[in-house]
């Protein structure tokens, strides 16, 4: 009965956050460009080390935890798990002229992985893949005319369902994810003459929906490097390498536009006058860059590990119906830690050595160009693994997972907008021994 209770609570909470997933959960005027925000606060765990999780295996880090963005680390599974997280996002807005806040809650993810064998794994989640929300104005002086004013607005994003198994031959583990990838994003812009009330206005509303399978890979290898440490702190200590991304792919989309002119009645309603361009399910493809993340991870015990990790995106290769776009190659740099105060050897005496802190450091080139200046983003984070329920030989338990970051993207120069955020992400993670025989003695 117990598992069967669990089991509905999974299936609820995957069926409740579909809804939540599809509601806009940023406020960033640079989700206007490609397909939105991209998520990097991927699962607690990674969220808490800077996005660290090319080179991290689900045993290497005590409570155990799903790592989705290497899916080779699902060969590792030992225990089944679940895990569930929302967050809230802080977005302060500054520019040249103003200034505002914003917070901004949202589901994190659902996710469920449980071990096949000892040496395969399987995973399965649901998580945000973009998000897009912005309301941007700009008034223009253009020559012979009065002064234009451009209004450009957005919202939606795109949801990823991922399905992944991991396999394990010796030290070498290797894994994949087939997710479905799947949204509607809108996006508005207006032409107005605002010193002109008898001048007809532009409006071109285009909504994109996006529903296709995608591939991405894992591959991670260990090795052994004996006792590390002092005297009664000596454990076994290993490096992992680790590498996961995708190939350049195409996903399916089907494109609405309107373009209009209108007016403003005497209620300051638009008021639609001429149509100018209308065709509905234009089929086309989304063509996505390529990502490599590559990592190295030196991992002591159960109480102790340190990793680092580069990653490029080539969203200079990004298509949006075959239209050529402005963005570049992303980077990112990512250095992460997490360590049990006593490691394993005091797990039942005192409540704060039974708790796991994690911190990161990350540094990204954003694909973003925007008035001839890449946008960049850093961030720092921090976070805590709480046990709530008994471990045992650390074979099962529940934490509370908590983490910060504190960050900012873009800058005020150049007339350009900088954002400083702080996220809030809470979750939990459930490890148990599910579809295991009882063994009578």
């Amino acid at each position: 009965m117990k598992v069967i209770a669990k089991q509905i609570f999974v299936l609820t909470i995957i069926l409740c956050s579909t809804q939540l997933f599809s509601q806009t959960s940023t406020n960033s005027p640079y989700s206007r460009y490609g397909l939105g925000e991209i998520n990097t606060w991927g699962v607690n765990q990674n969220f808490a080390m800077a996005g660290l999780s090319a080179a991290i295996q689900n045993d290497s880090l005590g409570p155990y935890f799903i790592n989705p963005f290497n899916p080779a680390s699902y060969s590792s599974i030992r225990r089944t798990t679940i895990e569930a997280a929302g967050n809230n996002k802080r977005l302060m807005l500054k520019s040249s002229t103003g200034s505002s806040k914003k917070n901004i809650p949202g589901i994190g993810y659902v996710a469920f992985a449980f071990p096949i064998t000892k040496w395969w794994g399987l995973a399965a989640g649901l998580m945000p893949y973009s998000n897009v929300g912005y309301k941007i104005s700009d008034t223009k002086a253009v020559s012979g005319y009065y002064p234009v004013e451009y209004i450009y607005e957005g919202n939606g994003g795109l949801t990823k369902v991922f399905l992944g198994n991991g396999f394990k031959i010796k030290q070498l583990s290797v894994g994949f994810n087939a997710s479905l990838l799947f949204g509607e994003i809108d996006n508005t812009r207006k032409v107005k003459l605002p010193n002109d009330s008898n001048a007809l206005s532009l409006k071109t509303a285009s909504v994109t929906k996006i529903s296709d399978v995608v591939l991405n890979y894992g591959l991670q290898y260990t090795f052994n490097v004996g006792k590390m440490g002092r005297n009664s702190s000596r454990e076994n200590a290993k490096i992992i390498f680790g590498v996961a991304g995708n190939l350049q792919s195409s996903v399916s989309a089907k494109n609405d536009v309107v373009s209009n002119t209108f007016i403003y009645n005497a209620l300051n309603v638009e008021s639609a006058q001429d149509t100018l361009e209308n065709f509905t399910n234009r089929k086309g493809a989304v063509k996505l860059p390529m990502s490599i993340n590559t990592g190295v991870t030196l991992v002591k015990g159960t109480g102790f590990s340190l990793g680092v990790e580069y990653g490029i995106e080539t969203w200079q290769n990004y298509r949006f119906f075959d239209e050529v776009n402005q963005l570049k190659q992303a980077n990112h740099f990512r250095i992460g830690t997490q360590f049990l105060p006593k490691g394993n050897t005091d797990l039942s005496k005192n409540f704060l050595s039974r708790v796991y802190y994690r911190a990161g450091f990350r540094y990204s080139q954003l694909p973003l160009v925007v008035k001839n200046t890449q946008i960049t983003e850093m961030a720092v984070s921090a976070g805590f693994a709480i046990p709530v329920a008994r471990i045992r030989q650390l074979q099962q338990g529940s934490f509370v997972n908590i983490g910060v970051e504190v960050g900012q993207t873009g800058t005020t120069k150049n007339n350009l907008i900088q954002e400083k955020f702080v996220k809030v992400s809470v979750g939990i993670t459930l490890n148990d021994r599910w579809f295991i025989k009882p063994k009578i003695n």
